[in-house]
């Protein structure tokens, strides 16, 4: 699913370089729009299919629940990450350095905050 962003790495510097920023930003539009409409398919497969997918091969309950927890965290870390990816080159290929070190680092930080919380609030002994 990460591809649709490769072109960025080809098209926003190229724009960017021709002065045309507003076009870099359409590229990260389409492209963050392309991936969240692709990746709706399978956010619902696996939201609702996770614990049947383990319990089709012989898991017991206990490992299935601990797989649709981390399913659903890593779900949202990886959007978190391709976004801020998308982002993170629009704005560094635009001289906004800073900026782009700060989404980058938002990022992170939720990142953190979806593990720590599968951690601590899902998985219970």
């Amino acid at each position: 699913m990460g591809g649709i962003f490769k072109p960025l790495f080809i098209f926003c510097p190229k724009a960017a370089g021709a002065g045309q920023h507003r076009r870099a930003g359409e590229y990260v539009q389409i492209s963050i729009w392309m991936y969240l409409i692709a990746s709706i398919p399978h956010i619902v497969l696996w939201w609702f299919m996770t614990r049947s997918v383990f319990g089709w091969f012989g898991f017991d309950e206990d490992v299935a629940d601990a797989a649709e927890s981390y399913v659903r965290i890593a779900m949202f870390a990886e959007l978190i990450n391709h976004i801020s990816e998308a982002l993170h080159t629009l704005f560094y290929v635009s001289g906004y350095v800073i900026t782009s070190t700060v989404i980058q680092t938002i990022a992170s930080i939720l990142e953190v905050a979806a593990i720590l919380g599968l951690v601590f609030f899902t998985i219970q002994d």
